[in-house]
């Protein structure tokens, strides 16, 4: 069966994702955030405007695929916000399109409803659909090439186009397709016209990146900037190697931010699920039930992906990279609640619905460095000076806060009104005035507190 075939296979299934695909859409724009949450979400704005690497706008590999996406939507509607919440309900329907794909080659009879429904409620799914990035976009082509995937036949051409866009939304995901790509190649079940779509499929979005940026700085930016993100940015083994710390994260990443479960400073309403989860996996094990009956090699893909996110990804501040391995993480949890009585999935997913809806509607709320460039933006004069890090200065400036930004260590020139945006130690001189500003860390991990300190002339 081709893939226009399998989604209008019937009447009745035209029907149905005729109504997933509205339903993604109409719920992603009503969530839809108007502020710029943190700096990679002002960066990737200010690209769809002026694509423009070399200015960090965005970073490389410059996602050529997402922003021309959220352009066009831009264009049509008007509205930047807009754009990239279509773009993310776009995404959100492809991704389940994926997911029940992959439930139906490997035969799991997990119910189509029950799996459709934990990813298209998904607490972090949801709010990187309404975000502006390209997580969620790159994370529905992934598995839409895995869903298509067939290690038993030569000829896997959409697998190969899909993997070659996959490599212009999120260069990150690259690994996971690793192992499928290698034994095709090992097994020899490529055919020339597979090699021939994943290069064109990967020329599309290249070639016009290379024409707008030059070769030469395309590279200069490549290498610079590959290495802020391993030895400078922060979040890598390199930067951060306390092991630790990076297992603790990675946990917390996957079960409190993936799936909104219970963690020691959490609301109590996420013990609900999470003990329903937890039952049933312990009842599980006590029964030998079996896992999952994927192919070995969407094992393994796992594996060699959550070892490259461990290591090389910032999964201390972003649980957003995690996102593959969470959504491996609901087929488990779909094909186990799949055993159990219907009162039990039903009451798990009423708690989970919930739990998603208390954070999207947070999500709506400007996060805490939002809020602080608002009002800054309003009580600072042209002759103040701001101290923080580069990158806050970075999204105060781009945001119109007037006032002389310093990055911190600078010397101070007496006379001059200071207001210091984070915690710095500022030689032991006392603030005039303190304020804070907040967001929810599970609707955003990145700054949730953001402290404000005012030194008078």
């Amino acid at each position: 069966m081709s893939f226009v075939q399998y989604i209008v296979s019937s009447k009745r299934a035209r029907i149905s994702w005729v109504l997933l695909f509205v339903s993604c859409i109409l719920s992603r724009i009503l969530t839809t955030v108007s502020y710029f949450e943190d700096p990679d979400s002002l960066r990737f704005a200010l690209a769809v405007k002026d694509f423009d690497i070399l200015a960090l706008q965005p970073h490389f590999p410059g996602y050529p695929v997402y922003i021309v996406l959220v352009r066009f939507f831009f264009v049509l509607t008007g509205k930047m916000s807009v754009a990239f919440s279509l773009v993310g309900g776009i995404a959100t329907f492809l991704l389940i399109l994926g997911v029940i794909r992959l439930n139906r080659r490997h035969l799991l009879k997990i119910p189509e409803l029950l799996i459709g429904s934990l990813i298209f409620f998904n607490p972090l799914f949801w709010m990187m659909s309404n975000r502006y990035m390209p997580d969620l976009l790159g994370l529905s082509i992934l598995f839409l090439a895995l869903g298509l995937y067939d290690h038993t036949r030569k000829g896997n051409t959409w697998f190969f186009v899909l993997a070659g866009m996959l490599a212009g939304v999120r260069l990150s995901y690259i690994p996971f397709l690793f192992l499928p790509v290698i034994y095709l190649l090992l097994k020899k079940k490529v055919v020339l016209k597979d090699v021939l779509a994943g290069i064109i499929s990967i020329m599309v979005w290249l070639i016009p990146m290379v024409v707008d940026t030059g070769i030469t700085e395309l590279y200069q930016a490549a290498t610079t900037q590959a290495e802020g993100h391993f030895y400078e940015w922060g979040g890598s083994v390199i930067t951060d190697p306390a092991t630790s710390d990076r297992i603790y994260s990675f946990f917390h990443g996957l079960l409190a931010h993936g799936f909104g479960l219970w963690w020691p400073e959490r609301s109590l309403i996420t013990l609900v699920p999470t003990i329903i989860l937890l039952s049933i996996l312990v009842y599980s094990c006590l029964k030998k039930e079996s896992l999952p009956v994927l192919s070995g090699w969407i094992w393994y893909s796992t594996v060699i992906y959550a070892i490259w996110v461990f290591f090389f990804q910032n999964i201390l501040y972003n649980p957003r990279h995690l996102m593959p391995l969470v959504v491996i993480l609901a087929i488990m949890f779909g094909y186990f609640l799949s055993y159990r009585s219907y009162v039990i999935s039903i009451g798990f997913m009423i708690f989970y619905i919930v739990i998603t809806g208390v954070l999207v509607v947070q999500h709506k709320k400007p996060s805490a460095i939002s809020q602080a460039a608002t009002d800054l933006k309003k009580i600072i004069h042209e002759d103040d000076h701001l101290i923080s890090s580069p990158v806050v200065n970075f999204y105060l400036d781009k945001h119109g806060v007037k006032g002389e930004k310093l990055d911190y260590g600078r010397e101070i020139v007496e006379g001059k009104t200071y207001y210091v945006i984070g915690n710095f130690d500022m030689n032991e001189r006392v603030a005039d005035s303190t304020w804070f500003y907040y967001h929810n860390p599970y609707v955003n991990l990145i700054w949730p507190t953001i402290k404000v300190s005012r030194f008078e002339k």
